[in-house]
């Protein structure tokens, strides 16, 4: 190449030779650059103790050097047509690592691939031959800023904490891939860049907005305990908005308005300290979509992004749920939203992530309010690496996360628990919520646990009720149970596991609660799955015995709203029977450990006070996890002590492969549900075909069709000729799928997945 030669970055594919369509080198680099830097001081506008602080300039060195290696003639006459591929980042990954700025070397040498490993990217940039040195005269020319571009060494700080470069070097990661995407689509894609349209946040209008709609919702509420109720929780989640950022635990009991008081708490915490974003985590799907829906009713639907696995274009699945918008679909590739609704699995697997993809949104959460709803649900044996990364964004990244649920777990540090947070670091938002909860006793609890209930009697039980709902540990007893009950009561009595698929289970649910608020017979048998936030309302509640936090979630669906009154029209309880069920089991690891635990709790509380544990005092939960924590490995997959290793330090890929909250052990089989799985299931035969490949984003859609099959389920599943391969690992279930039971146990009973094998 001469000196006055022109060097392209991108092609286009309407034009087959370079024209006025293909993007310059240094155009590319000098607006990737920019978009870097700005990502970064958009995050870190508040200044204060931001790890951010130094970012802006190590971004925009990475936009500025990222594609150094495109100025190699090898790469210029690949993008005119040669076809061998040329390595062009390792150029700008070594100019990096010779100005010791290590930080920034991994985000370039990373940035198609994914960030490497320490360890072997130092041997790769040592021993490879793609120096920038030959480049340097040519990339000056062309792009001249480079000649007095100063690398920022990496602090002193940073060196020292693993742990806190880890998370760093990810942001920095994320600013540079998100720029680099964006400025490539701009270039090849104008019209859908184009629709990439910026909504902020602007909290004090929407909270205007949120008020005068929970306003109206009092309304209609019945005077009485439940409305006080969330009055006051409203009233604290304003009150305490104003303290500042850092870490917030909102203890309410079931029923207390805690999804509206929390963003009431977000919206007014944004305003007051110039936070720009609010992401709500939520720990299942049966109630993400559920708690999106009542944000879209209050906010619009503009502003609610929902992101999660079985989203399309940012959406759920159901029929009643907003048509797609380009939008919507492209901020949700980098959460360029202002409100985030998304689950457990996208978060926290995404703050561990080495990926382009999975990292891309990361720079969106800096000064932002993280709502972990249900937070009671993290994963035991994920709980350290887990606290520690969320520490590291409160202290480092001007985070506020606030802890929500009426089953509050133990996450004060304490001897013993090393990886929890400082008491002193967790502020209350309900001071007094042990008052909260007594008032609100809206159930009377009954402990049947000394001895076992056969399931006839629990059928005859459930048969005597016009409207009851049964909650078991595992998908034999739920189908045990089912068939005993619709032999006495066949109408108006449903089934709920995971053996239904997620677009199945949606639809009963919904059912269900048009049958309770119509008064009809309506009799359910399900796992777990129906407890933590989903918004059902029966008047009785049995549970086998299983974790204390379930057992109270459980009770948390019984007399939800109040309403019940007894024949002379006052207010009566709900009743909750707690029973341990003939041939006793449940699922294995953490669940059985806790289940062991609460028969504990209770035997010691029966031994003291003659009765089982009050449900309705939060300190009951306290000690709770407090047995369940010291009995339970908090790093079951040696993350911390990989991270921490000498040896291991800086190991993207082996970090983002142990932190899984979701096993990988089943398989998804995809069921021919209804029409539209139909209609799914054709165009994937036909892709398949033509491209040898299912196509990521028609599976994506074909997640709320597919059930998760255990290892032994699975492997009766193929002997009986119940499944048929589409492709390498894409199975179609041929197998019978019953309207009531869906696929059906066909080998041992793992039981239900377990509330941490639950979180998508």
């Amino acid at each position: 190449m001469t000196s006055s030669a022109v060097f392209f970055a991108h092609s286009h594919p309407d034009e087959p030779i370079p024209g006025s369509k293909w993007q310059r080198l240094n155009v590319h680099l000098r607006e990737a650059a920019a978009l870097a830097e700005g990502f970064a001081r958009e995050a870190s506008a508040t200044g204060g103790q931001s790890d951010f602080s130094r970012l802006p300039q190590a971004a925009r060195c990475a936009g500025l050097v990222h594609d150094l290696g495109k100025y190699t003639p090898e790469f210029q006459h690949r993008i005119r047509g040669a076809p061998e591929g040329v390595v062009h980042s390792l150029q700008g990954a070594k100019l990096a690592a010779r100005e010791k700025a290590l930080d920034v070397a991994m985000v370039i040498a990373g940035h198609h691939a994914g960030i490497p490993s320490l360890v072997p990217l130092n041997e790769t940039l040592v021993s490879t031959s793609h120096d920038p040195d030959g480049l340097w005269p040519t990339a000056i020319q062309d792009l001249p800023e480079l000649k007095t571009t100063v690398f920022p060494c990496v602090p002193s700080e940073l060196i020292e904490d693993w742990l806190r470069a880890e998370v760093s070097i990810r942001m920095l990661f994320s600013c540079l891939v998100d720029a680099d995407y964006l400025n490539t689509e701009h270039h090849l894609e104008p019209p859908k860049a184009a629709q990439r349209a910026q909504i902020p946040l602007t909290p004090a209008r929407r909270l205007e907005t949120l008020l005068a709609e929970i306003e109206g919702l009092a309304k209609q509420c019945p005077e009485g305990t439940v409305k006080e109720t969330r009055r006051q929780v409203l009233d604290a989640c304003l009150a305490a908005a104003e303290q500042p950022p850092g870490f917030f635990s909102l203890t309410v009991p079931t029923g207390g308005g805690k999804t509206l008081s929390s963003m009431a708490f977000s919206l007014r915490h944004a305003e007051e300290y110039g936070l720009r974003r609010i992401v709500y985590v939520l720990p299942y799907l049966n109630i993400i979509e559920q708690n999106s829906r009542v944000l879209r009713d209050v906010l619009g639907n503009a502003p609610v992004l929902e992101h999660h696995s079985l989203a399309d274009g940012g959406y759920g699945v159901t029929n009643d749920m907003p048509p797609e918008t380009p939008r919507h679909a492209l901020a949700a590739e980098n959460w360029d939203s202002p409100l985030v609704v998304t689950t457990s699995v996208q978060f926290f697997e995404s703050l561990f992530a080495n990926r382009p993809a999975a990292c891309r949104k990361l720079h969106r959460i800096p000064r932002s309010v993280v709502v972990l709803d249900e937070c009671q649900t993290l994963p035991t044996g994920l709980l350290d690496p887990i606290l520690t990364m969320l520490t590291e964004l409160v202290e480092h990244y001007s985070v506020s996360v606030v802890f929500c649920t009426a089953t509050q777990p133990a996450f004060r540090q304490r001897r013993g628990f090393d990886c929890g947070i400082p008491a002193e670091k967790v502020r209350e938002i309900v001071t007094d919520n042990r008052t909260l909860f007594r008032v609100m006793q809206r159930t009377e609890v009954r402990w049947e646990t000394t001895e076992s209930t056969p399931w006839d009697r629990i059928a005859a039980r459930m048969a005597e009720c016009r409207q009851v709902l049964t909650i078991v540990n595992l998908r034999s007893h739920a189908r045990e149970l089912y068939g005993r009950m619709s032999e006495l009561r066949p109408h108006g009595t449903f089934h709920l596991s995971t053996d239904l698929c997620p677009a199945h289970r949606l639809g009963r649910l919904d059912e269900i609660r048009r049958r309770l608020n119509e008064g009809r017979e309506c009799r359910v048998i399900a796992t777990q799955l129906v407890e933590a936030g989903v918004d059902i309302d029966f008047p009785a509640v049995l549970r086998a015995v299983g974790p204390l936090d379930s057992v109270a979630q459980a009770a948390g669906r019984c007399n939800r709203e109040g309403r019940l009154v007894d024949e002379l029209g006052q207010p009566r309880k709900g009743i909750v029977t707690v029973f341990l069920p003939e041939n006793h089991r449940v699922p294995g690891g953490v669940y059985k450990l806790a289940t062991d635990k609460t028969l504990a709790l209770i035997n010691d509380s029966i031994s003291r006070t003659g009765t089982g544990p009050n449900l309705h005092d939060p300190a009951v939960y306290e000690d709770y996890f407090r047995r369940l924590y010291v009995d339970t490995d908090l790093d079951a997959f040696d993350l911390q002590r990989t991270r921490d290793s000498p040896r291991r330090r800086l190991d993207f890929p082996e970090v983002a492969a142990r932190f899984k909250l979701i096993p990988a052990n089943t398989t998804p089989v995809t069921v021919e549900y209804d029409s539209t799985a139909r209609e799914l299931i054709d165009r994937l035969r036909l892709a398949i075909g033509r491209l040898g490949m299912a196509p990521r984003q028609l599976m994506r859609s074909l997640q709320q069709y597919q059930v998760q099959r255990w290892p032994a389920d699975f492997e009766a599943d193929q002997q009986l000729g119940r499944v048929d391969p589409l492709s390498d690992n894409v199975w179609l279930w041929i197998g019978p799928y019953d309207d009531t039971l869906g696929v059906g146990i066909t080998a041992g009973d793992r039981g239900p997945l377990s509330p941490e094998d639950l979180i998508q």
